[in-house]
């Protein structure tokens, strides 16, 4: 682990003191630094890792960037891995605090994401949203994710409004995939969707909404696919 950070810590200053000579290298070193994230099992030295690519997205060409970005979400998708999951959140929330204009430029990309995975759910708060959205008034404890939709926007209702398109896909993504946790995760964030923007939805994503959430109940029965009853009738 020392070794490990030590050679993060060297990076990270040769970023900040010489950052045109590391431009040159930094898709390199960003690509070994995310393949290393993906096998390294110690949380502290992954989360040295995230912070590392932080600083490098500073000096790193859009390409980098964008490979970056769609590799953490293909992750985040294809991977039922919590660890990995953590690290994709402490990655973005350090290229968040370190590059605010990266975020910005690339909005449409993080914005939808960090939606999407901030209803990620475990066994705890899967139950308490759930809870939440038959009625009770019990809330999930803050995450990652929460912390990084702070980060990165300022104002939850308006990020949904102008992010609304790239969000439904992803949603759709989630409707539509093998795994029950995130179709029931898709399904939550529809419900955020309804709660925030309420009557002011369009009808143009009215009708994707409801068109999804069709597809999604003519599926065969499993968990959580009362929550998605229970979301049409909100959506009507």
């Amino acid at each position: 682990m020392s070794t490990k950070a030590g050679v993060c810590h060297i990076i990270s200053s040769l970023v900040d003191q010489q950052p045109l000579i590391m431009a040159q290298f930094a898709g390199k070193i960003m690509g070994a630094l995310v393949n290393s994230m993906s096998s390294e099992h110690n949380k502290a030295t992954n989360k040295v890792y995230c912070s590392t690519i932080g600083s490098i997205v500073k000096v790193a060409k859009e390409s980098s960037i964008e490979n970056l970005l769609s590799k953490l979400q293909q992750w985040y998708l294809e991977k039922e891995d919590a660890g990995l999951r953590l690290s994709c959140g402490l990655t973005l929330m350090a290229v968040a605090q370190n590059n605010s204009d990266v975020i910005a430029k690339y909005s449409k990309t993080c914005i939808p994401f960090v939606f999407f995975a901030m209803h990620q759910q475990n066994e705890a708060t899967q139950q308490q949203k759930a809870a939440k959205l038959a009625g009770s008034q019990q809330s999930a404890s803050q995450t990652i994710w929460d912390d990084v939709w702070e980060e990165i926007t300022s104002g939850t209702e308006y990020a949904i409004r102008a992010n609304l398109a790239e969000i439904l896909s992803l949603v759709k993504t989630g409707l539509e995939h093998s795994s029950w946790n995130l179709r029931i995760q898709a399904a939550l964030a529809i419900s955020t969707i309804c709660t925030k923007l309420q009557s002011n939805i369009e009808v143009e994503y009215l009708n994707a909404l409801i068109q999804m959430l069709n597809a999604a109940l003519n599926s065969r029965t499993w968990t959580g696919k009362v929550i998605k009853l229970k979301l049409k009738a909100q959506v009507y």
